[in-house]
């Protein structure tokens, strides 16, 4: 059964290290797909800033 796991941030930093300590708890998954996307969100004073979405798809 495949599986998914989304993680989403808008520093890049911050996502990887979501993702590397993610992966590194779960070293027994396989991996079948990864997927990123990005989009403009606005903050709280209407400003522009970016937002990563990456989407792992994987079996246990």
């Amino acid at each position: 059964m495949i599986q998914v796991r989304i993680f989403e941030a808008g520093d890049a930093e911050e996502l990887q290290d979501n993702l590397n300590d993610w992966l590194k708890e779960h070293a027994e998954i396989e991996i079948v797909n990864i997927l990123q996307s990005e989009s403009a969100v606005s903050d709280e004073d209407g400003d522009l800033c970016g937002n990563t979405t990456v989407s792992i798809f994987y079996k246990s």
